[in-house]
């Protein structure tokens, strides 16, 4: 299958989620948060609450929702209250340099890694190497619907994914189930890839964006380069499975992250992370780039 080898190598390097599913339905507990893009509150969102690109937080189920042409997207990521909290992340005077604020940073990650419309290309090689020499994709997301493109611009293919997150990928004139995808591409979010393939996740604060989210008071600012940069941030989660690793695994990983937000401070422009070191062993030294663009402009013409 032509869209399975083109993206064999990168089962080495990135990971996947699970799926989305619109919903109009919703709870009167829905609150806006103090302070920025975020709302929280019990049960999924009423279409009526916030704006378009808007996120909110179910605590009951743990899932973030992105708002996208008037209805809330349920991007089925796993997150935590430290999406809007600020009790864990006021101690932050490294980031004295920087005029963005905490909420305003967190914005920015959610608006790109929980992101219903962008483009990004993702890239993971191994620290010490060439980024030149690792596995890439270029990925189109327009809602449910994703297109990829390899490194040098030829065309991969187009996927979709149902409500569950299944991947369906187009060929000769029909649509046809493909799960392999499920730990190469985003399902729907590049949360998501990180969980599933590399098992990233830490069982108090959630997939990536929430544990970088959770651990911004860790954070320094270079003004020369525009970078954020975290280090050493400590997750641990219980025995569990995911389409990767399918025998339950417990671990304690040790993460690096680093960010640099766009000219308008909207989104996250490029973004790194590092697993410096874990129980497993697996992804050690790994990095995995991203770089987004595009947001909310992005648009994919899908095959019939």
């Amino acid at each position: 299958m032509k869209i399975k080898k083109a993206f064999i190598v990168l089962l080495t390097i990135f990971s996947l989620a699970a799926c989305s599913n619109n919903n109009s339905g919703g709870s009167d507990n829905t609150e806006p948060s103090e302070e920025g893009n975020m709302y929280h509150g019990n049960g999924a969102p009423l279409d009526s609450l916030g704006k378009d690109y808007s996120h909110y937080y179910d605590e009951d189920s743990r899932y973030v929702y992105e708002k996208k042409e008037g209805k809330w997207i349920n991007q089925l990521t796993i997150g935590s209250s430290a999406l809007y909290e600020s009790k864990r992340i006021l101690r932050a005077p490294r980031l004295s340099s920087s005029d963005t604020s905490i909420q305003e940073l967190k914005d920015a990650l959610m608006m790109s890694f929980y992101s219903t419309n962008a483009t990004c290309f993702m890239n993971g090689y191994q620290d010490g190497s060439s980024p030149t020499s690792g596995s890439c994709a270029n990925t189109k997301l327009d809602g449910r619907n994703i297109e990829a493109i390899d490194r040098d611009g030829g065309h991969v293919g187009y996927i979709k994914l149902d409500e569950e997150g299944t991947p369906y990928v187009y060929e000769n004139g029909e649509y046809v189930k493909n799960e392999f995808l499920a730990v190469e591409l985003p399902h729907p979010t590049y949360d998501n890839l990180s969980y599933e393939l590399m098992l990233i996740y830490d069982d108090e604060l959630g997939e990536q964006t929430s544990i970088v989210c959770g651990n911004l008071d860790k954070a320094t600012y270079d003004s020369e380069t525009g970078y954020y940069n975290i280090e050493n941030i400590n997750i641990h989660h219980d025995a569990r499975t995911t389409l990767y690793f399918t025998k339950p695994t417990e671990d304690n990983m040790t993460l690096n992250f680093k960010f640099k937000l766009s000219s308008d401070k909207t989104y996250v422009e490029s973004a790194e992370i590092k697993v410096v070191k874990s129980d497993t062993g697996y992804f050690d030294n790994l990095i995995t780039s991203y770089s987004f663009s595009n947001l909310h402009t992005t648009s994919v013409e899908m095959p019939e």
